[in-house]
């Protein structure tokens, strides 16, 4: 359909759904953004029948008012501005969401996961080459790897949650935008249109908050693995692995939580 063509356009992407999260559902959203756009373009001449009314039953008020056919001018001319936007709802939706994602996938740059694997072990090295005995390696080791390998996968289906609920509330709230847009028309309802472009900036906001948080974990871990390697107090084995583990595990369980949050804070940094 034209509207999944023109997501596809604006997305970046040549073929529905390439690269893109969730991509299979393109289609169905396409359909029920046709489908509830006719209804968006009904709300939009009420709105501006109700608007033409109201200059009609106002009149003329006066040398001090605006003139008639002025008003009506204006008025048409509102209309115009407010069809094109309306015409271009998807288009500027998705333009929104892209413009911070671009930023994001700036951000995020060109490492790979064996880069943030050998910066890591290389710090793990580290931090246990100052250790004389195999007992204390042992234990750094076995719970280090068994505390770790939990979080860790706690951290990554955050990551993923946190990703793909951006994207999901994207296509869900993209066939709702011709209603939005068509509340410019009139000053009683346009905080509707603020509240859906806020909502839509908060998402893609959210979304550039999670990579900043996801691209900056590794140097936070290794800074942490350097720093409990200086102060743990080396008593005992156990100590010093306790030590370790748990400085590893409170930064994990901060980002955990820093993940979970990106959306409050998103709407934070709105002032919403």
């Amino acid at each position: 359909t034209d509207s999944e063509g023109s997501f596809v356009a604006v997305a970046g992407h040549k073929d529905v759904g390439s690269g893109i999260p969730m991509g299979g559902i393109i289609g169905f959203i396409a359909k029920c953004y046709d489908g509830i756009r006719p209804l968006g373009a009904t709300f939009l001449a009420v709105l501006f029948g109700l608007q033409i009314l109201r200059v009609v039953r106002e009149g003329e008020q006066g040398p001090g008012q605006v003139p008639y056919v002025e008003r009506f001018g204006w008025l048409f001319v509102r209309f115009a501005l407010v069809k094109v936007f309306f015409d271009r709802s998807l288009d500027v939706t998705v333009g929104i969401f892209n413009a911070f994602a671009s930023v994001s996938i700036a951000l995020a740059g060109t490492d790979t996961e064996e880069d943030y694997y050998n910066l890591v072990k290389t710090a793990m090295t580290s931090s246990m080459s100052n250790e004389s005995s195999l007992g204390t390696l042992f234990l750094l080791v076995i719970v280090i790897g068994l505390v770790m390998f939990l979080l860790s996968c706690i951290l990554t289906v955050m990551m993923y949650v946190a990703t793909y609920a951006r994207w999901l509330q994207l296509f869900v709230m993209l066939p709702f935008a011709p209603l939005a847009f068509a509340c410019l028309a009139s000053d009683e309802t346009r905080h509707f249109f603020w509240g859906y472009l806020r909502t839509i900036v908060g998402s893609a906001l959210a979304f550039l908050i999670t990579i900043i948080i996801a691209r900056s974990f590794p140097v936070v871990l290794v800074s942490t693995l350097s720093i409990g390697a200086l102060v743990t107090i080396k008593i005992t084995a156990i100590s010093v692995a306790l030590g370790v583990v748990i400085g590893l595990a409170g930064v994990t369980f901060l980002y955990i939580l820093a993940i979970a949050k990106s959306g409050s804070w998103a709407q934070a940094v709105l002032g919403s």
